[in-house]
């Protein structure tokens, strides 16, 4: 698998991943609400994108027949499928979800991808191919880091550090980016929330930066539907 900055952060992470992601503003923003959103079915096949650790994935796997995490970190999929021992209807696979997807098409009734999308360069081509891998009327549940201003985080974990230190961890897309690339491709746009600096992630970003930010919005959650339109 090509080697990128992406890619060389979330190996150097995997072994303090899930510790730091409960002091993570962006995690914590997003806590519970995307299984909300996805709404999972016991009769469900799902596809988690860039599934990392399983923080999702294993949750998940409670609600649904079966669920395939994907990732193209190694070293991230050796701390879930530790954690993962036991739960039958998980697999785990290493794949880059950049690439077209090595799933038949209509194969799983809904997709999720947790703060993968701020790794995507381009999002047109990532949204056609989960169209593609989903059943008609299958749903998709991805959040984003959206800021309308800077926020920074109370302490330096490993993707923040290495992104401060020039690599090229995160591209940032515009809500009318999100929206109009999954119109193009046949989504029809269900739900949107938007996250704002709030007490709830008050404790996971400077003081300074909460006072700045307060009330602005930090990230969105949306959920889209597959419609009518081919996009094989």
């Amino acid at each position: 698998m090509k080697r990128t900055d992406v890619l060389d952060a979330y190996e150097s992470w995997a072994d303090k991943y899930d510790n730091d992601v409960r002091r993570n503003p962006a995690t914590v923003a997003e806590r519970n609400q995307l299984i909300f959103y996805l709404a999972p079915k016991k009769r469900d096949v799902i596809l988690d994108l860039g599934c990392g650790t399983g923080r999702l994935t294993i949750p998940l796997s409670k609600n649904c027949k079966k669920i395939i995490g994907i990732d193209f970190s190694e070293r991230m999929l050796e701390v879930a499928r530790k954690k993962s021992v036991g739960y039958k209807n998980i697999e785990y696979r290493r794949l880059d979800a950049r690439k077209r997807l090595p799933f038949a098409s209509s194969s799983f009734d809904s997709a999720i991808a947790s703060l993968v999308i701020n790794h995507i360069d381009d999002v047109g081509s990532f949204f056609k191919d989960i169209g593609r891998v989903l059943k008609s009327k299958g749903t998709l549940v991805f959040n984003d880091v959206n800021p309308d201003g800077y926020v920074s985080p109370s302490y330096e974990d490993t993707i923040f550090r290495l992104s401060q230190e020039g690599k090229k961890i995160f591209f940032h897309h515009s809500l009318d980016s999100l929206v109009n690339n999954l119109h193009r491709v046949g989504f029809e746009i269900e739900q949107i929330k938007f996250a704002r600096v709030d007490d709830r992630i008050k404790p996971t970003i400077t003081r300074k930066s909460f006072n700045q930010n307060k009330g602005r919005t930090f990230g969105l959650i949306i959920k889209a539907r597959k419609g009518s339109i081919s996009v094989q």
